[in-house]
């Protein structure tokens, strides 16, 4: 697998997972066969702030390489410089995040609140891709709610503006019937085992970019 320039020896990514894919974290999915490692979302504001506790966000082992940063905000000129600034720290790629649905990121206009403005998503990517010479990456839901499901729009505008690959998933930051949503985008089902489930979504016909949605479930107590 190849995210613009990067080549994986593993075809398996590593999930941005707020709370949970910290460094120590990404070092044990590396070390377990991980092809690259994907931080928590990291507030570009935080980082043009200096904050301390941010730019710790930003901190990668040697042994967890490659590894993505996923940033989040919603103004086009603080996203361009929070990439250079952590394409600076040597990150190998950066992730964009369109996907959060929490209500203290959504009423700032960041993550899936994005996918009500797809024109100033695609300034903000356009903006990133233009200041950082690692590729760029963005994760996005199908739309933001079942009235609204713009992801192959929101795929088109992203290629468009030079990321180099896109990837979302099914769920609506909105109440909606998932059974609709996976109509209208084609999902298959892997049978499941005990623990876990797995659906994705075919590929966007949007050029090179591509568009899987992948989501795993785990039962602990199966």
């Amino acid at each position: 697998m190849q995210i613009g320039t990067l080549k994986l020896d593993v075809p398996l990514l590593l999930a941005p997972m707020a709370g949970i894919t910290d460094l120590p974290f990404r070092v044990i999915c590396r070390e377990l066969g991980c092809g690259m490692t994907v931080s928590e979302m990291v507030s570009a504001k935080g980082l043009l702030y200096k904050n301390v506790k941010t730019f710790d966000m930003l901190r990668i082992d040697p042994g967890e390489r490659p590894t993505a940063i996923q940033l989040f905000g919603s103004v086009p000129a603080e996203l361009a410089e929070a990439a250079r600034i952590v394409a600076g720290n040597g990150a190998d790629v950066i992730d964009f995040n369109m996907g959060c649905p929490v209500p203290k990121v959504v009423n700032n206009g960041e993550g899936s609140a994005l996918m009500k403005n797809p024109q100033l998503a695609y300034e903000i990517l356009a903006r990133m891709t233009d200041a950082v010479s690692v590729p760029v990456t963005v994760k996005f839901r199908a739309g933001w709610d079942s009235e609204h499901i713009n992801a192959e729009e929101i795929a088109v505008l992203a290629e468009k503006a030079g990321v180099a690959v896109t990837s979302g998933f099914s769920k609506l930051p909105m109440p909606f019937k998932s059974s609709s949503v996976r109509r209208r985008y084609g999902f298959r089902s892997v049978p499941p085992s005990p623990t876990f489930s797995i659906r994705m979504i075919r590929s966007c016909p949007a050029g090179t970019s591509i568009l899987v949605l992948e989501e795993v479930s785990f039962n602990p107590n199966a």
